[in-house]
């Protein structure tokens, strides 16, 4: 970790006068310092496809797992009570310093985001869907989403009254402030990259359980890295953030492999194409400055 902390200082110094700046978000919940004593391959190639870029900026949020209590808490759906009229931006169902350690709040995420011109998000695959870090991590911005302000919400409901369901429900019934519902990171941009492992094929030379192979007779479901994000590019831009094109990419890797080679060599397309998603995205934010 220290050595990628020096990594960051130095781009930082390189690109200190930018003009674009980026959230990427490393979406692996491995880290070497934890029980899976290994880097990410989402790290590395996260890495490369923010080192030497000119005139842009960088901020990092790592959603690895560190093994000290500070994890990204549970959405509560407190937007199915009453919408925007009880779900407030920045999320006020857990706050920085509580007892309860929330990662959202701790590092500053919803400022962070609020902050840059758009992020990008690498995300192994698991189960054919982003990693639970990364699903986790957009839960919580269902705030962002035609929501009152916290500070809004106070004036509008009384600081006594933030999740007094009877309130909110009737307020919202009423529409009485719904000028006042923003999504609060609108005009942003957005980018993925999506890495499976195939090296995870454990029934290579011996025959499949029972079980899958009833279940797949007729069916013919094939992993595609860029389906697995697909729901949370909807989600985003239905909160009006850009998604466009070239900016959502994915690759397969490890086809013939075992877990260890896989995992510790990492073929250079995904390096050449995890960075032309971030390319793009930065072109796309260039077009609109």
């Amino acid at each position: 970790m220290k050595d990628f902390t020096n990594f960051l200082t130095e781009e930082k110094i390189k690109n200190k006068n930018a003009k674009i700046n980026i959230l990427a978000i490393q979406g692996s919940a491995r880290n070497e310092n934890c029980c899976p004593d290994h880097e990410s391959k989402s790290y590395r190639l996260l890495k490369n496809a923010i080192k030497d870029r000119k005139d842009v900026l960088f901020d990092v949020i790592d959603l690895s797992v560190k093994c000290d209590g500070n994890i990204i808490q549970p959405c509560k759906a407190c937007i199915s009570t009453a919408g925007g009229y009880h779900c407030h931006w920045e999320c006020d169902c857990y706050f920085k310093g509580s007892k309860i350690k929330d990662f959202m709040h701790e590092e500053n995420v919803y400022k962070r985001l609020k902050k840059c011109d758009g992020f990008v998000v690498f995300s192994p695959i698991n189960w054919d869907a982003p990693s639970s870090v990364v699903k986790s991590f957009f839960d919580r911005l269902v705030c962002c989403n035609l929501t009152l302000t916290a500070e809004d919400a106070k004036k509008v409901l009384g600081k006594d009254n933030l999740k007094n369901s009877e309130v909110t429900r009737n307020l919202a019934k009423s529409g009485k402030h719904d000028d006042l519902l923003k999504n609060h990171l609108e005009g942003k941009f957005a980018a993925f990259f999506m890495q499976g492992d195939n090296g995870a094929d454990d029934y290579t030379d011996i025959e499949k359980p029972d079980s899958y192979v009833e279940y797949m007779k007729g069916k013919n479901i094939k992993s595609d890295p860029i389906s697995s994000i697909e729901p949370i590019v909807k989600q985003l831009v239905y909160s009006g953030i850009h998604v466009k094109k070239g900016c959502v990419d994915g690759l397969i890797s490890g086809f013939g492999t075992d877990y260890p080679t896989n995992d510790d060599k990492l073929e250079q397309e995904l390096f050449s194409r995890s960075r032309s998603v971030v390319d793009n995205l930065i072109k796309a934010i260039s077009e609109n400055l």
